[in-house]
């Protein structure tokens, strides 16, 4: 913009200027003004602005084949060079010598000479230098045969901690890969008859080889490494237990892998934890995900391993299931500061079920499920959501059993029974699953016992007995109240259903019990408090009386029919009483059915002094109802 005076008495235009640019000195930036004041101006503007870093323009490509695949190739064929020459020109021990030779050789030139001016490149061949190490090992064992296991096992070792040292040092993600996976390929390698010094070895070499990965971290990828950590420990343990293991050792690699499983989940969580302090995310999902995945594995193995290891040595063997559950809750207190410390739980619930699911003794087995339900109901008081699940399954497991042993052994049926009554008293979330699970699973194990003539009174009453407990208990009433008694208004009405079966004709005591829960349901639950506060109660009452009086076999047909005619005078009466027109016009449509009834078929199938009786009693009813309406007719019009 232009300054007037400012700009004529303070710019100095040199001599010989261009016209144009003499004119545009007139103007004076205003950011130059503000630097004119302010010299740091400028210089605060320049540091707000990040410098973008100039980019070489150069083909993809080209680079990719010239830098790797061309690295890779090459590397590879100097290999096979080394490898022939020593196969054809030299003996057993100098050939797998020479092996090392070249594959160190390689090694040194690409990490002293390469790397420092070509890192990408020296990545490559110290890649295949890694590689090239445990070919060699394989090729001194099993081939030339110049190691024993001893050896094969501690120089494979010794490569897999050199692997993770570089891979530290060099912030190497295919280092560390490499190294992994070629020490799991060389253990698996080894010879499948073993004496017990020799498995032992070999397993703390899978405990120091893990422990050393999870001590020596890398910086990038941690949790792609975690993640095949996870799985690569499954399949050695698997492989190892299976095909390697000596007689009755089976069961060790897969606690030691379980014991790796949780120094992992520690490890991600608290390298997690840090990035998120720094102000960036890491996502720590996959590494869940494979934690359960691989520990439902392990519970599957052990439970099979353990089996042996029962029939050996019992002391041995809950020595070693205490030994699991420890390792599980240490493992909780170690992750006490974390979102995950309770996935160790988890899997300990996991690991015992498995482990006394599979032993031929249902008494263990039990008595296993029964502590894990009381351990869960105690720690339900806390009322922590994440264990609500583990409460849910170990309850329903429980409820399971129970059903399952009804006319079984009454040592065991009887402790499950006890737990699953004194699980009623530790509901503290989400009520309405466990309400409906233990409220209809006492029902059925109740009513299994008992007579049929009793079975369905029963059943309907410890379901009222429910909506009573569970809606005038407050720890018991939860959000979801409403649904229970749904549920058990429902189970109540296939109950009743059920009374039209041709079993339960002339069972008068079933009747009865079945006529009072009812009535006693619709008086005492269909109110605002119990959420179902029905605007046509009473109406829904006659329904209940109406079917309950159609399905009564008495083999005397005329007492339906009065029953019937009664019913429809008390409804008459109750619908007066309380101002219900739907109920009164109910009472009158059901007198007329009834005398329809009586007329058409009632009066052809009875003898003469029954249609006697049936006559007056319906006849008296009726007049009863039109007195009642005669009456109150008369005082409307009063009024």
């Amino acid at each position: 913009e232009p300054v007037g005076q400012f700009s004529q008495q303070n710019l100095h235009h040199e001599e010989g200027e261009e016209p144009q640019q003499q004119e545009r000195t007139r103007y004076v930036d205003y950011r130059e003004l503000q630097q004119r004041e302010n010299p740091q101006y400028m210089d605060w503007r320049e540091l707000q602005q990040p410098q973008r870093p100039v980019k070489e323009k150069r083909d993809g490509a080209e680079f990719m084949v010239g830098t790797a695949i061309l690295g890779v190739v090459g590397g590879a064929f100097v290999l096979i060079g080394l490898v022939m020459l020593g196969m054809h020109f030299m003996n057993g021990f100098a050939k797998g010598m020479c092996m090392y030779a070249g594959v160190l050789a390689l090694l040194l030139v690409s990490e002293l000479i390469l790397y420092k001016r070509w890192s990408k490149l020296a990545t490559v061949f110290s890649s295949i230098g890694i590689g090239g190490l445990y070919i060699s090992t394989l090729v001194n064992y099993l081939g030339l045969e110049n190691f024993n296991l001893l050896a094969n096992v501690l120089v494979t070792l010794f490569i897999t901690l050199f692997a993770i040292l570089l891979s530290r040092s060099r912030n190497a993600f295919s280092y560390r890969i490499l190294g992994l996976l070629g020490c799991c390929l060389c253990l698996m390698a080894t010879e499948m008859e073993m004496g017990m010094v020799e498995w032992l070895i070999l397993v703390c070499v899978i405990l120091v080889v893990n422990v050393s990965c999870i001590l020596l971290p890398i910086r990038k990828y941690r949790t792609v490494f975690h993640v095949i950590q996870l799985w690569a420990n499954l399949v050695v343990s698997w492989w190892t237990a299976c095909f390697m293991a000596p007689e009755h050792g089976e069961a060790l690699p897969v606690m030691a892998v379980v014991l790796v499983m949780q120094l992992i989940l520690y490890a991600q969580m608290r390298w997690e934890k840090r990035e998120k302090e720094r102000g960036r995310l890491v996502n720590s999902l996959p590494v869940k995900i494979s934690y359960f995945a691989c520990g439902a594995g392990y519970s599957f193995m052990l439970g099979a391993f353990f089996e042996d290891l029962l029939q050996i040595n019992a002391g041995l063997f809950y020595g070693a299931v205490a030994g699991l559950v420890i390792l599980c809750m240490a493992a909780v207190v170690g992750l006490r500061h974390y979102n995950v410390k309770w996935y160790p739980y988890y899997l300990m619930n996991l690991f015992c079920l498995n482990i006394f699911i599979e032993i031929d003794n249902t008494w263990a087995y039990m008595i296993c499920l029964v502590v894990l339900l009381g351990i869960a109901k105690l720690l339900s008081l806390w009322r922590i959501s994440q264990l609500k699940l583990s409460d849910a399954v170990l309850t329903t497991l429980t409820c399971i059993a129970l059903l399952g042993s009804i006319e079984g052994e009454k040592g065991y049926e009887l402790l499950l029974l006890v737990g699953v009554l004194v699980s009623v008293f530790f509901i503290s979330q989400w009520q309405t699953y466990f309400e409906v699970l233990l409220v209809f699973t006492l029902g059925i194990y109740t009513a299994a016992y008992l007579d049929v003539m009793l079975k369905l009174p029963v059943f309907v009453g410890i379901l009222f007995v429910g909506i009573l407990l569970f809606n005038n208990v407050s720890r018991f009433r939860g959000r979801s109240i409403i649904a229970f008694n749904g549920l058990a208004v429902a189970g109540g009405i296939i109950c009743f259903l059920m009374l039209m079966s041709p079993t339960y004709q002339e069972t008068y005591i079933t009747y009865f019990f079945m006529l009072i829960f009812g009535l006693a349901t619709i008086v005492l639950t269909f109110q605002e408090k119990y959420h179902m506060n029905f605007k046509y109660k009473n109406l829904i009452m006659s329904f209940f009386l109406t079917y309950m009086a159609i399905i009564l076999h008495t083999g005397i047909p005329i007492i339906n029919s009065i029953l019937l005619m009664l019913i429809a005078l008390i409804s008459v009466g109750i619908g007066f009483a309380v101002k219900e027109k739907a109920v009164r016009i109910y009472g009158l449509v059901l007198s007329l059915l009834v005398c329809v009834k009586i007329v058409l078929y009632d009066y052809m199938e009875v003898p003469t002094l029954q249609k006697t009786i049936l006559f007056f009693s319906v006849g008296v009813i009726a007049l009863i109802i039109s007195g009642i309406y005669i009456i109150l007719e008369k005082k409307s019009n009063k009024n």
